[in-house]
């Protein structure tokens, strides 16, 4: 449900950005297209660290629940390069 979450939180970012919407400097700038990025990206670290319990613990195969996984390590990889090396 997580990554649905995040995946209607990235599309209205698009939706947001085509009606234009623009982004800044800071983080605080445009406060929708914060919020909607912030959301999505909690969701889809929290459906990660939910998706690797249920692998391990319970032992889980579904296919989502490997891709919810993945996404959110691939997120954590970009989140962890963006505070080590900032632009």
């Amino acid at each position: 449900m997580l990554l649905y979450i995040a995946v209607v939180m990235f599309l209205f970012m698009q939706f947001l950005v085509t009606l234009g919407q623009t982004g800044g400097d800071t983080l605080t700038d445009n406060l929708w297209l914060a919020i909607s990025a912030i959301v999505a990206g909690g969701c889809i670290l929290f459906s990660a660290l939910i998706g690797i319990v249920a692998i391990f613990k319970q032992h889980e195969r579904s296919f989502i629940i490997f891709l919810a996984s993945i996404f959110g390590f691939v997120l954590l990889i970009f989140l962890v390069g963006e505070f080590t090396f900032p632009h």
